[in-house]
């Protein structure tokens, strides 16, 4: 065995990209196990900050990488390899572990992972305390099932936030606190490349169109700025029937706001997204529009935004810890194949000395569950 690395974790955009042609020679030598992420969708999670790249400090060699997403309050693991090179030296192991420490700073509740239920990589996953919660069929191309590995982080979950993961006094009731709220139905803004994606057929128009299928099916709630009409108008040839303008004026939009009240949060938003743009550059209404956008997502508190401009995606970041607003592409939504909130994710708790597990059904467990609730005595 090699002695263990000297590993340096590089997550920054700029710290990543001379790394990029690595990390997607070593995806599609391994597409059959790690799945397949396009070139475009890599770069997209190098300007987001959710492509980690480990090297060795000494060599300065692409030692392994680490491809996650997810939205609020889960991190979803797409994929973690290490060079056949450098294995069984711990990289994987403290990749992982400095991504847990991200979410636990984050507020985070817990890590996802899929891994193949043929694969010896699920020793590894147990081992990191990735504990099996489900198994799934895999994709239309595999017979393969997948197993969905969840582990809990350290942060706070609703019976514990209460005290009663401890003995405490009956009568003592202590706050629930967490950094960012928790919507049932989340509201996510959609960029205009975002719908263009789905009618002009490009090469992510698969995510992008399940990702307003998860609208469709109140899985989140998706809506558009008053911008997104605009902007698309300001495209559209004048005295022109255009079916896509008229389609986009019927998508759930957000109440529209005086903007000239808000240039102050225009200006921070610059400042973090364009800091070197400059009125006499050129792009400078492609500026604007980008900030009208963030200035409504802002302002109205929204969960996210929803985006493939590589400069909201590098600012991703900044944007979350000072509005707590999340920048992400479709794929953090729809990546993993499964549905959003779907059934059979678990939230644990602990009641005094028992852990509670609460999950929501799949519609053909239902009987079972109606069974179980009249024979305890519940009314349908």
């Amino acid at each position: 065995m090699n002695p263990e690395v000297r590993m340096k974790t590089l997550k920054t955009f700029a710290e990543v990209k001379p790394y990029l042609s690595n990390v997607r020679s070593f995806a599609d030598e391994n597409r059959p196990t790690l799945g397949f992420f396009t070139k475009a969708a890599l770069e997209e999670k190098a300007c987001g900050g959710k492509l980690w790249v480990g090297i060795d400090e000494e060599t300065q060699e692409c030692v392994g990488y680490l491809l996650f997403g997810g939205v609020f309050p889960s991190i979803k693991i797409f994929q973690l390899f290490v060079s056949p090179s450098h294995r069984q030296q711990g990289i994987g192991r403290r990749l992982v572990g400095q991504l847990a420490e991200f979410g636990e700073a984050g507020s985070y509740l817990n890590i996802s992972a899929r891994v193949g239920a043929d694969l010896d990589a699920n020793k590894f996953w147990e081992h990191l305390g990735f504990n099996l919660v489900r198994q799934e069929p895999g994709g239309r191309s595999t017979d393969r099932t997948i197993n969905v590995r969840v582990r809990d982080l350290d942060t706070p979950s609703l019976l514990k936030g209460m005290g009663l993961a401890t003995k405490v006094p009956s009568n003592t009731i202590q706050e629930l606190r967490f950094s960012r709220p928790i919507s049932r139905s989340p509201i996510y803004v959609l960029d205009l490349n975002v719908f263009f994606d789905v009618v002009k057929r490009r090469v992510h128009r698969d995510q992008a169109a399940s990702l307003m299928q998860a609208g469709f099916n109140h899985q989140i709630s998706p809506r558009v700025t008053p911008e997104f009409v605009d902007e698309l108008g300001r495209h559209t040839q004048a005295g022109r029937e255009d079916p896509v303008l008229e389609l986009a004026r019927t998508l759930p939009t957000l109440p529209k706001i005086e903007l000239d009240e808000l240039k102050p949060l225009r200006q921070e938003l610059q400042s973090i997204v364009f800091p070197h743009q400059s009125q006499t550059n050129k792009g400078v209404k492609r500026v604007h529009s980008d900030l009208t956008h963030l200035v409504y997502c802002v302002h109205h508190r929204t969960t996210g935004f929803v985006t493939r401009d590589k400069a909201i995606l590098r600012a991703g970041d900044k944007l979350r810890q000072k509005y707590g607003l999340e920048v992400i592409a479709s794929a953090d939504l729809v990546q993993t194949h499964v549905p959003l909130n779907a059934p059979g994710t678990s939230v644990h708790a602990f009641y005094g000395e028992h852990k509670v597990s609460f999950t929501v059904a799949w519609d053909h467990e239902r009987a079972e569950v109606e069974r179980f609730l009249q024979g305890i005595g519940v009314d349908s």
